[in-house]
């Protein structure tokens, strides 16, 4: 077989795995999101399911300890990760925040948890924009945090540009489209990478909101991350048109822990106590 004859059937067969996959869902949402259903038990929790449309979103809560002992003075919504789940992170992430009275909500996006399905990137900002609002309505004035790591600070930008709030914390947040396009498009010629990106919905468009951003951001950015390189972030820094502050994390990778200390400035700062 010729170089010409191979590169050929290398188009057809991306062309004939696109069409497949985009016969069961979009491109995107089946390459992008990776939604489980399964139960994850949390101790110091709670649980609370928000009316969406014809179904519900779920939310996971958790206090700080220094609300047994006083009440609630600033609130955490929280988003993860395309495979990632609030229950895994909830508890853990109130009590980064021991010196604070905070409440977190941690978000199961459409399809995810508890939440009704399907999984859709579609869904995923206006789901964020039910709860905040919910949130918003409970909160009565007192500072909300908006936190997100990955997809879920793409979806804490949106409402960064749509939403009047004390800030956010985005830890990673992906140009979606350009990481698609430019860092995997080369292996599909971009047939499937094309594909995914008409699939990405303009309200996770990172850069967009940045450019429209409403409020402060706290970036925690991975200066080894693997899967979306540092230049991809920092056309999402460049664009961010707010007051920003940007902790880069040596030697972490787009999966690692984020440590507690920088939890602890992001909210000092945002909330105005430092």
């Amino acid at each position: 077989m010729t170089i010409a004859h191979r590169k050929q059937s290398l188009i057809c067969c991306f062309m004939v795995i696109a069409f497949t996959l985009s016969g069961c869902t979009t491109v995107a949402d089946k390459l992008l999101l990776y939604p489980s259903t399964h139960v994850i038990s949390v101790e110091r929790s709670s649980r609370e399911k928000i009316t969406f449309k014809r179904g519900v979103i779920e939310v996971v809560k958790a206090r700080s300890p220094r609300v047994a002992r006083d009440k609630v003075k600033v609130y955490v919504l929280s988003f993860f990760g395309n495979g990632d789940r609030p229950e895994r992170w909830i508890s853990a992430q109130a009590h980064l925040w021991e010196d604070h009275n905070v409440e977190v909500w941690g978000v199961n996006y459409p399809g995810f948890g508890s939440s009704s399905g399907p999984a859709t990137l579609s869904s995923v900002c206006p789901a964020a924009d039910e709860v905040f609002n919910r949130l918003k309505d409970r909160a009565l004035g007192k500072p909300i945090v908006v936190f997100g790591s990955s997809i879920g600070a793409a979806t804490a930008l949106h409402l960064a540009a749509n939403h009047s709030f004390a800030g956010i914390i985005a830890n990673n947040p992906p140009p979606i489209r350009d990481v698609v396009i430019r860092r995997y498009g080369w292996w599909n010629l971009w047939i499937l990478a094309g594909l995914t990106a008409k699939g990405i919905p303009d309200d996770l468009d990172s850069i967009r909101n940045a450019k429209n951003a409403k409020v402060r951001a706290y970036f925690l950015i991975s200066d080894h991350d693997l899967l979306i390189p540092l230049p991809f972030y920092q056309r999402v820094l460049d664009a961010y048109c707010q007051e920003k502050r940007v902790v880069i994390l040596k030697g972490s990778h787009h999966n690692s822990k984020v440590a507690g200390p920088n939890f602890v400035s992001a909210m000092d700062w945002l909330i105005g106590t430092h």
